[in-house]
């Protein structure tokens, strides 16, 4: 069943917890608030909990947690998230697939110490690839089922970057 308040209260009783999955868990802001207690969390997916809003990944971003990889695909998140998000120095790992994130995200990201993004299925376009090949840290970027990236686009964030995006499907 659903994961309740007191099952997640108790979850963040616990010190040493790294890693948490709780994909489809019917989660909300207020779920995600209690997450955010856990201070040695390192690897957070949260995918298809559409209750979570930017308010919920707000309060995450300000926790006091060390979370390097962040799972968010599905959620009902703008590009507000990303910009709370993307003041973290430990995070270097995010996944935004089918999320409502546009080229400022991107923006925000391209100062950011992220190394690893998966933009899968998003509105993204060629002036958010721009803004992105500023990163000094990018390794790997998923831009498959994203219509607004052109081949050209891609071309010259693979000369500004010298990363191979992994996968393109127009």
């Amino acid at each position: 069943g659903p994961l309740t308040k007191a099952g997640l209260t108790n979850l963040a009783a616990l010190p040493r917890l790294e890693i948490l999955r709780l994909s489809e868990c019917n989660l909300n802001d207020d779920c995600i608030k209690e997450l955010s207690k856990l201070k040695n969390l390192e690897a957070l997916d949260i995918d298809y909990n559409k209750a979570v809003t930017d308010v919920g990944i707000e309060s995450l971003s300000r926790s006091k947690s060390k979370i390097s990889s962040l799972s968010l695909k599905n959620l009902s998140i703008t590009d507000e998230a990303i910009k709370t998000l993307s003041k973290r120095p430990e995070l270097k790992e995010l996944r935004l697939n089918n999320t409502a994130i546009t080229d400022k995200a991107l923006k925000y990201l391209a100062d950011s110490k992220i190394e690893s993004l998966d933009l899968y299925g998003t509105k993204v376009s060629d002036i958010g690839l721009k803004y992105l090949s500023k990163s000094k840290t990018i390794k790997f970027i998923c831009i498959s089922q994203c219509p607004l990236i052109t081949k050209y686009g891609l071309r010259a964030f693979t000369q500004e970057t010298g990363c191979q995006p992994v996968s393109v499907i127009y």
